[in-house]
């Protein structure tokens, strides 16, 4: 049995790994030999791998069951919905909602979408059901090194489109019916709570109220994980529930009912209780389901080892909930838990409770340093001391009290508000304490940037040490050592004679990085979309950080429509420095000329310093020449066709190895003349997914074929980065060579 379970984690591990679904006729070949391999106690492992790809398979082609349909793709269209997320009062944000009907055909099946409301005069709220005009595209996200995987985010959480609510006359409300996680919502944030942000992260799962800096506290202090109800949450609230039934249900008479027994099987309510308040979120249903099955497996004994258990237990949340093993969320549960069972085999504690939990604590955080490393490129060494102290508090006092205080709000709201105000005010003085010590130990955090495999040595050392002593392992420690310190030197030093030029993803807009020895020098940084996104801050510094950038020399803005320079605020705001800012008003003209890091950087147009005014025209954009002796890479902005028309009459010698097209593939640019002055081997577009503009255009595109040029698109191939390396160039598509997984890139 246990073999097979080995078996089936290796084969849904193995998942990870594919760049394509397997073809389903190899499901009738795959069951056959997984059915063979049951009759033999030796092959059960092989059998359990079998049925690990077979069931993935089929669980991969029941999520890409339903595609949105090409005649349904960014045109109007009249659906009747359910909004499934929790919604501020009168505020618009995105949301996610079931699809009831399409132009009037009820769906055998509601489908998930995520929404943008660009209808003002509607306010949405969980449970309501309405009929809006709406515009969908099938699921996608940026794709860039270092960012967030919001289209394997989306695909994970069972998202089919994506889209936005026009102004339309037809938009009206259907059921006026709200959840009552919504009225809830509503009235704690009625109630003007002062920690009201935090009350709704601990209660009900909601993390929209807070701020990018409490975010960055949070990130800081290692206490992320406090406000994002999952398995720690649910599973003290299941083992607190237990202890009080089992004492109140102790004080009726040891004779007549099995207090601890009883106890066992009603404090799973409790845990549904909370997860329903958290709205069944992924990592909160699948805390469920764990807990469910351990007070099963408690009450039958039908395990042996709290390692057993665990086994049992992922094997059966992976075949209830497959794709969550894309989610990063899985990967944190699953190493905390089996850092648990590592730390209760190696020093199983017989002191004091509170010894106890200082020790679980220290270890566990030591333990798990390289995987949140590794996920978040951010190691927190005094996470110890802030965990020791928020814990306790937030697990023993807080989570039990807004449980209680919901309870109360039932039966009496008016009572239930007062609780949550005394409660407020402990939470308040706990973020005044957490907020100066994270004030007072503020680079106590650690920003590293390492490769995967060095990550990976250091939590194979850490498991060294841990272990009993063996033969070998002082020679293995020694081993995973010097790799990590040679991986680690490597992403550092980098000894090798190349550039690197990347366009990032960055939508309808422009991103673009020259790197070389950790110096960087941006072209453009992107748009700025809100408030709470950016360019800057979802694309263009996780990549430096990712890359381990050091310096940045120099930011060339094209122009300063909001595409290429909105952004910039963001970035002048981070962690890097920008010592020169150089636009086609103050330095980026003709008679520009830099040498940087080896490289030569020619302006080329405009021929003279631009007006304020000009500077903000798509025709002014400031034209850069890139080279080496061998290579080289024009930049040419949002430039249309009279630039062009100069510069291919102006007798500069344009020719290019690498063209990053004028306005993103528009028909008012990339002329004729223009591309054979050029002559390119590769040209990049960057522009957004399936765009209102149609950028870019297929005329533009036929044009540069027919001047033999490789085309790239950043809409389907993520970051292009072009790599020139002693005499060698190369352009490499991030979907296609940095990840190309099947779950990153289906729609």
């Amino acid at each position: 049995m246990v073999l097979g379970q080995i078996g089936f984690l290796l084969g849904a591990f193995s998942s990870l790994w594919w760049t394509y679904l397997p073809p389903v006729w190899l499901t009738i070949i795959l069951t056959i030999l997984a059915l063979g391999c049951l009759f033999s106690r030796k092959l059960l492992l092989f059998a359990g791998f079998l049925f690990a790809v077979l069931w993935y398979t089929l669980a991969g082609y029941q999520r890409l069951g339903w595609q949105l349909p090409a005649t349904l793709v960014s045109t109007d269209i009249l659906v009747s919905a359910e909004v499934i997320s929790l919604m501020p009062v009168g505020e618009q944000a995105p949301l996610n909602a079931q699809l009831l009907s399409i132009n009037g055909d009820r769906l055998a099946t509601p489908i998930k979408v995520r929404l943008s409301n660009y209808d003002t005069d509607i306010l949405m709220q969980q449970g309501q059901r309405w009929q809006w005009v709406v515009r969908l595209k099938p699921i996608h996200g940026l794709a860039n090194e270092g960012g967030f995987r919001y289209q394997q985010w989306m695909f994970s959480e069972g998202i089919r489109a994506r889209g936005y609510i026009r102004v339309h006359q037809d938009n009206r409300l259907l059921d006026d019916h709200i959840t009552l996680r919504q009225r809830l919502l509503n009235s704690l944030e009625i109630a003007q709570l002062p920690s009201f942000r935090w009350i709704a992260a601990l209660t009900l799962g909601y993390r929209g109220a807070l701020e990018q800096a409490d975010w960055q506290m949070l990130q800081r202090s290692g206490l992320a994980h406090l406000v994002a109800i999952s398995g720690l949450h649910l599973g003290f609230v299941g083992v607190m529930s237990y202890a009080v039934l089992a004492w109140l249900f102790s004080l009726l008479g040891k004779q007549t009912i099995n207090a601890h027994r009883l106890a066992w099987f009603i404090s799973p309510l409790f845990v549904a209780l909370y997860s329903a308040l958290a709205g069944f979120s992924l990592p909160t249903l699948r805390a469920l389901i764990a807990y469910c099955l351990i007070v099963l497996m408690m009450a039958s004994r039908r395990y042996r080892t709290p390692a057993a258990a665990f086994l049992t237990v992922v094997v059966i949340l992976l075949l209830v909930s497959p794709l969550s093993i894309y989610t990063a969320s899985f990967w944190l549960s699953f190493s905390a838990v089996s850092a648990l069972l590592l730390i209760h085999w190696r020093w199983p504690f017989n002191n004091s409770p509170l010894m106890q939990f200082v020790g679980l604590q220290v270890l566990l955080t030591l333990l798990m340093l390289p995987v949140v490393g590794w996920q978040f490129g951010i190691l927190s060494p005094l996470s110890i001391g802030f965990n020791l102290l928020a814990i306790p508090i937030v697990m023993l006092l807080l989570v039990p009290g807004l449980l209680c205080a919901v309870l109360i709000w039932l039966v009496l709201p008016a009572t239930g508000i007062t609780m949550f105000s005394m409660l407020d005010a402990v939470i308040t003085l706990l973020i005044k304490g957490l907020s100066a010590l994270d004030t007072l130990f503020a680079e106590g955090a650690i920003r590293l940037t390492l490769p995967w495999q060095s990550w990976l040595y250091l939590l194979a050392m850490t498991l060294l040490v841990i272990i009993p002593t063996f033969r070998w392992r002082s020679g293995l420690i020694g081993l995973c050592f010097i790799s990590m310190v040679l991986h680690g030197l490597s992403s550092f030093f980098d000894t090798r004679q190349h550039w690197q030029l990347t366009v990032l993803d960055s939508g309808q807009g422009m991103a673009v990085v020259l790197m070389r020895n950790k110096h960087a020098i941006l072209y453009d940084v992107g748009a700025s979309y809100s408030d709470e996104f950016d360019i800057a801050d979802s694309v263009l510094l996780p990549f430096l950080r990712h890359h381990g950038v050091r310096q940045i020399d120099y930011l060339f803005i094209s122009h300063m429509d909001n595409d290429h320079a909105g952004a910039l605020p963001a970035l002048l705001a981070s962690e890097f420095k920008v010592p020169q800012i150089i636009t086609s008003q103050n330095g980026c003209d003709s008679s520009l000329s830099l040498k940087w890091q080896g490289l030569h950087l020619r302006g080329l147009w405009p021929p003279t310093p631009a007006s304020s005014l000009q500077s903000g025209e798509n025709r002014y954009s400031c034209v850069l020449m890139l080279q080496d002796s061998a290579y080289r890479i024009l930049l040419t902005g949002d430039i249309d066709k009279v630039a062009e028309r100069y510069l291919a009459d102006s007798g500069v010698d344009l020719r290019a190895n690498v063209l990053v097209a004028p306005h993103h593939g528009s028909k008012t640019s990339s002329t004729q003349a223009f591309v054979e002055a050029i002559s390119p081997q590769h040209v990049i577009f960057s522009s957004g997914f399936l765009n209102r503009w149609q950028h870019p255009h297929a005329q533009v595109m036929l044009r540069y074929a027919g001047n033999d040029a490789r085309i790239h698109r950043t809409d389907l191939h993520g970051q292009i980065s072009v790599y020139v390396e002693e005499g060698d160039i190369q352009v490499r598509r991030f979907r296609e060579s940095g990840f190309p997984y099947w779950y990153a890139n289906s729609q």
